[in-house]
């Protein structure tokens, strides 16, 4: 950011680190685009520099492996004795 704020929340993001003018914020491209989100940054603050970037290609896959061993229902069957 160009100058401090108090309040550096925005709608549709998390923020996950904030250290002097430099603030992290996290966003799932679902429901907010990055353009999107520049442009509600931009509305509310003077930025200074500004970049975007990735997950993690590791963070992507445990995320997703995660999601898929909360989804999944335990079988139903019964066993013989």
């Amino acid at each position: 950011l160009a100058e401090h704020y108090a309040d550096v929340t925005v709608e549709g993001a998390e923020v996950v680190t904030r250290h002097d003018l430099r603030v992290t914020y996290q966003f799932e491209r679902k429901e907010l685009s990055a353009s999107e989100l520049i442009g509600r940054l931009s509305a509310r603050y003077r930025i200074q520099d500004l970049s975007v970037r990735e997950p993690e290609i590791e963070a992507t896959i445990r995320r997703i492996y995660e999601e898929r061993l909360l989804d999944r229902k335990p079988a139903v069957g019964t066993m013989a004795d």
